[in-house]
């Protein structure tokens, strides 16, 4: 299932992005295998 999230993607060069309503499978992952990590978070009115 695709869910609608909050996604904050952290590059080697510590730089940050702040994706909204990104469509991603998985938590905590390794969102590409080189360069940029990503954490992400509900966004829902919890």
């Amino acid at each position: 299932m695709y869910l609608h999230l909050r996604v904050e993607v952290h590059f080697e060069t510590r730089t940050q992005y702040h994706l909204l309503e990104t469509q991603c499978i998985y938590y905590n992952v390794y969102y590409s295998e080189q360069l940029l990590h990503c954490r992400y978070y509900y966004q829902g009115s919890t």
